[in-house]
């Protein structure tokens, strides 16, 4: 089996929902989690303070390149962030006005066919991350799943309009799969 690498997109609500999430994942954390959550820059060391906080979780500001492992990861305030190999991400200079942009996070990895990718599209304002679900939705290894309990369901019915194979879930339902692969992630998929 292919290891597990988990992308968190969110927008407007979103921080609350990732504290949540991460505050339910038991430790330790057997895969990466790379999240996309819009922010203004100066809210993402504040941010991470509060999930070191929240969690038990190893928690990096990615800020250049950084080697993929089994923590959390955030592009620094300001930056984008992507895969640049299987296990390599690093934080870029942004494309557009909305960042980090969800799109391109889910982009980079179109055709990385090495690694199981769970993606998890929380709630939101606008329609960020639908155009990179879109063209993701039909890779073997791409699972997609839909926040459909979000305060803000913008981002989410516009990605349910727009997609054909996803899941749609409850935050208890994600958090329900987040521990699930957690509790298989450093046995099955070490091969």
């Amino acid at each position: 089996m292919l290891k597990p690498v988990v992308l968190i997109g969110a927008s407007a609500g979103g921080p609350d929902t990732i504290v949540k999430i991460l505050m339910s994942i038991r430790s330790p954390l057997n895969f990466p989690i790379v999240i996309a959550l819009h922010n203004m820059a100066s809210q993402v060391e504040n941010f991470v303070k509060l999930l070191k906080r929240s969690s038990t979780h190893e928690i990096i500001i990615i800020n250049g390149r950084e080697i993929i492992k089994n923590a959390v990861f955030l592009a620094k305030g300001g930056k984008d962030v992507v895969f640049i190999s299987k296990e390599v991400i690093s934080a870029v200079d942004p494309e557009s006005y909305v960042v980090p942009s969800i799109d391109r996070l889910f982009l980079s990895v179109k055709n990385m066919e090495d690694l199981d990718f769970y993606i998890f599209l929380l709630g939101g304002l606008g329609s960020d991350g639908v155009k990179g679900l879109m063209e993701l939705e039909n890779q073997e290894n791409v699972h997609i799943y839909i926040q459909d309990d979000a305060k803000f369901l913008y981002i989410p019915m516009n990605a349910m309009r727009n997609l054909k194979r996803y899941r749609k879930l409850s935050l208890f339902e994600i958090i329900r799969i987040l521990n699930y692969l957690n509790s298989i992630g450093g046995k099955k998929h070490e091969e």
